[in-house]
């Protein structure tokens, strides 16, 4: 179902810009020379602005569009959280005289949040042109939010195809 998130807002932003539903395969070196970006998250504002924040750190050269149309290149990332059960935990105390009791089982659960995202490039005829293609899952606290890992992949492969990659 997450997939599907990114898939409709990528449906609707094409849609909007004029773009037909057609796609072709490009590649993240097409990120050459580009100096305005479209962050689209549909009604997640915060991500909307973690990921502004953090493409503008890395690359303060690049502009950031209020518009679609008005950018060479647009990202889209959709998110999703569900819960998993991860098993059961149950307790064992004892008393002041050795007695043992248990308790009930307690069930246990993670809340799993996924991300996807698309880096698309208008291209000729109308067409939309797939840069790039992310998914993540972030199970844990300790782990990095989804869409921040997809702003750092989009300046990783940003910096590669304009020579600025760390050797």
């Amino acid at each position: 179902m997450h997939r599907c998130v990114v898939t409709l807002t990528t449906i609707v932003l094409i849609s909007v810009s004029g773009l037909s539903q057609n796609y072709e395969y490009g590649s993240p070196a097409e990120l050459k020379g580009v100096t305005r970006i479209y962050v689209d998250t549909g009604t997640e504002l915060k991500t909307h602005n973690d990921i502004v924040s953090h493409i503008q750190k890395e690359l303060p050269a690049i502009i950031i569009t209020d518009r679609a149309e008005d950018a060479e290149v647009v990202l889209v990332y959709g998110s999703s959280a569900s819960t998993k059960y991860i098993g059961s935990q149950s307790t064992t105390t004892v008393d002041s005289s050795g007695n043992t009791a248990h308790t009930d089982s307690m069930p246990q659960y993670r809340r799993i949040v996924r991300g996807d995202g698309l880096v698309l490039k208008p291209g000729k005829e109308g067409r939309a042109r797939l840069l790039m293609e992310f998914g993540d899952a972030r199970g844990n606290i300790f782990e990095r939010k989804p869409s921040t890992n997809f702003a750092r992949e989009f300046v990783k492969a940003y910096k590669k195809a304009n020579g600025e990659e760390k050797k």
